[in-house]
C-alpha cells in the first residue's frame, strides 16, 4: 500500500474512532452528550459534530457543540503554533486549520461552540503553543495569551503571527482563541482502538477486534454516511444498533463498581465515561499546582476521605482508577489501608501495554529493589523512591535547601529506572513492602516525620499509602512544567 493510502486509511479509521467513542456516550444515561453526527456542520471541520446537554464547562465559560476536525499522520511528530498557519499539516494546499476553524467560527456565529483539532502528532511543550496549552480543559490560557506584552515577545509573536494570518484584530482573536481545542495526547490505533472497545462494551456493544485493519464499525460509519444517516440522538442510535446487530450477545462479564479520582485532565481517557462514581479535584488545580486560597490539608483530603469512605462503605469490592497527583494517590492508600475489609484493584496505564488492572496478589514477581540507608538518629526521615525515573538529584536539591539534616533511604531498581521497572501489581506490593519494613528498622519509627519524593506508578503510591501507617508523611510533587521554579513542592500531609 503507498504511504498515500496508508495515511488515507490510517486517517479514515481514526475519524471512525473518535465518533463511535462519542455516540457510545449517548446510550449512558450519565453522558452529557445528546447528539452526535458525522460530516455534518461547517466545511473543513465536521469531521465529528457533538452536541452536549447540560452544557460541557471550558476555562473561558461552556460549550453547547463541538466540531472536531481529525488529522492522522503516518509518523509521529510535534507542532507549535506555527503549524496551524500552514495547510500542508493538514494535508491541505490553502487554508490552515486556524483558518478553516476561523471560517467555521464566523460562519456559526455561535460563541457557545468548540472548535477542536484531534490528532496523533503532541503539542510541542517547549514552543509557545505549548506553554499556552491548558490540559485541564484542552484549551489555550486566554489570559496569558493577552498579558499585555509586546509584540517582540515571546506571546505577541503569536498574537501577531494568527492576527496577520487571519486578518483579524487582537480584539477579534482573543474571542476566537477562547473557543479553541486540542487534544494534547499522541496515540497509536491500537491504543485507541483499545478505548473503543472498552467504551462499547460499557454501552453493551459488540467489541471490534483490534487485530483487524478493518471493522464493522469502520464499514458501517461510511455506509451509513453514503445513505444519508449521519446525525444521532439516542433513541436514532439505539435503533441503528437494532438494526445493525450491534448489541452484545451470550455472556457477559459483571463490570466492577468503578470509582475514578482526578486531579488533573486526561484528554482521551475521560473518566466520566468509565466511572460509576468520579471525584473531580480538578477545580482545585491550576494546571497541577493548587490554587490561590485552595489547600492540601483542609480542602483536597476532606474530599478525598469523604468520597472514598462513602464508596468503600457501600461496596464490598472497588476498582479504582486515578488521574490524580502522588500525594491523592498515596492519601487514598491511607484511607484505604490494608485493614478496611475491601476488595480494591487499581488500574494502571503501563507503556506499550495499555492499561493494566492491578492487585496485590496478581501476576509475577519481580526483581527486589536496591535500598540504601543513611541514618542520622531522631532526625526527620527522607523516602526517594526511584521506579520510573530516577529522583536522586531533584531530592538532593530540594533537601539542600530545605531538610539538610535528615536520614535517608533510597529505593530503586538494581538497573535502571524506567517504565517497566515494575512488571505487575504482586511485584508492586513486593517492593512497597521491601521499602516499609526498611523505614520500620529505623530507630523512633513511628513517630519520625516521614518525607517522600517518588517518580512510580499511582498505583504503587496506593499501595505504600495502605501500608505506611507511620504517623506524619508529606508527599513532594515535581514541578512538570517548571512554571513553580522546578524541582519539588510539599502536597499533602498525611497525619
Amino acid at each position: 500500500m503507498s504511504r498515500a493510502n496508508v495515511a488515507r486509511h490510517g486517517g479514515d479509521q481514526y475519524q471512525a474512532c473518535w465518533f463511535w467513542l462519542n455516540a457510545a456516550k449517548l446510550l449512558d444515561s450519565k453522558s452529557a452528550v445528546c447528539r452526535v453526527a458525522w460530516e455534518q456542520g461547517p466545511k473543513s471541520v465536521d469531521d465529528v459534530v457533538i452536541d452536549y446537554d447540560p452544557p460541557r464547562q471550558r476555562f473561558n465559560g461552556r460549550f453547547e457543540r463541538e466540531y472536531v476536525q481529525c488529522k492522522w499522520h503516518v509518523r509521529p511528530g510535534l507542532y507549535g503554533y506555527e503549524d496551524l498557519k500552514d495547510p500542508e499539516f493538514i494535508g491541505g494546499t490553502s487554508n490552515s486549520w486556524l483558518q478553516r476553524a476561523y471560517d467555521a467560527y464566523i460562519e456559526t456565529g455561535n460563541l457557545s461552540a468548540r472548535f477542536e483539532l484531534k490528532t496523533n502528532w503532541h503539542i510541542d511543550n517547549n514552543n509557545p503553543l505549548g506553554k499556552l496549552y491548558r490540559g485541564e480543559h484542552g484549551g489555550i490560557n486566554v489570559d496569558k495569551l493577552f498579558d499585555g506584552t509586546t509584540a517582540r515577545s515571546e506571546n505577541g509573536a503569536v498574537r501577531a503571527c494568527w492576527c496577520d494570518h487571519l486578518c483579524i484584530t487582537e480584539e477579534e482573536l482573543r474571542a476566537f482563541v477562547s473557543c479553541l481545542g486540542f487534544m494534547n495526547i499522541a496515540n497509536t490505533l491500537d491504543s485507541l482502538n483499545e478505548q473503543l472497545n472498552d467504551r462499547l462494551t460499557y454501552a453493551g456493544m459488540k467489541p471490534a477486534p483490534i487485530s483487524q485493519s478493518s471493522s464493522i464499525y469502520n464499514d458501517l460509519i461510511i455506509k451509513m454516511h453514503q445513505q444519508g444517516e449521519v446525525s444521532f440522538d439516542e433513541m436514532s442510535f439505539r435503533a441503528m444498533c437494532d438494526r445493525e446487530g450491534l448489541w452484545a450477545v451470550g455472556e457477559t462479564k459483571v463490570r466492577p463498581y468503578t470509582i475514578g479520582i482526578r486531579s488533573f485532565m486526561h484528554r482521551i481517557d475521560s473518566l466520566e465515561d468509565r466511572c460509576d462514581d468520579l471525584l473531580d479535584l480538578v477545580p482545585h488545580f491550576d494546571d497541577r499546582f493548587l490554587k490561590a486560597g485552595r489547600r492540601w490539608n483542609g480542602d483536597v483530603d476532606t474530599e478525598l476521605d469523604a468520597f472514598l469512605t462513602a464508596a468503600a462503605s457501600d461496596h464490598e469490592s472497588l476498582h479504582l482508577i486515578l488521574d490524580a497527583h502522588a500525594s491523592i494517590a498515596t492519601a487514598a492508600g491511607r484511607v484505604l489501608d490494608v485493614k478496611c475489609g475491601r476488595k480494591l484493584c487499581v488500574e494502571q496505564r503501563v507503556p506499550n501495554a495499555g492499561r493494566q488492572v492491578w492487585t496485590t496478589d496478581a501476576g509475577n514477581a519481580g526483581a527486589p529493589f536496591v535500598i540504601s540507608t543513611d541514618e542520622i538518629p531522631d532526625a526527620d526521615i527522607v523516602v526517594a523512591l526511584s521506579v520510573t525515573h530516577d529522583v536522586k538529584l531533584g531530592v538532593d536539591a530540594y533537601c539542600a535547601a530545605n531538610l539538610s539534616n535528615c536520614a535517608r533511604i533510597d529505593a530503586r531498581p538494581a538497573g535502571e529506572p524506567g517504565g517497566n521497572s515494575i512488571n505487575s501489581g504482586s511485584h508492586a506490593w513486593q517492593i512497597i513492602s521491601q521499602l516499609v519494613e526498611e523505614i520500620r528498622t529505623l530507630p523512633g519509627v513511628p513517630g519520625r516525620p516521614i518525607h517522600l519524593f517518588s517518580a512510580a506508578p499511582n498505583a504503587m503510591l496506593l499501595f505504600l499509602g495502605q501500608q505506611l501507617g507511620l504517623g506524619q508523611i508529606t508527599v513532594y510533587e515535581w514541578d512538570f512544567e517548571g512554571s513553580h521554579g522546578g524541582g519539588y513542592q510539599p502536597g499533602l500531609t498525611l497525619r
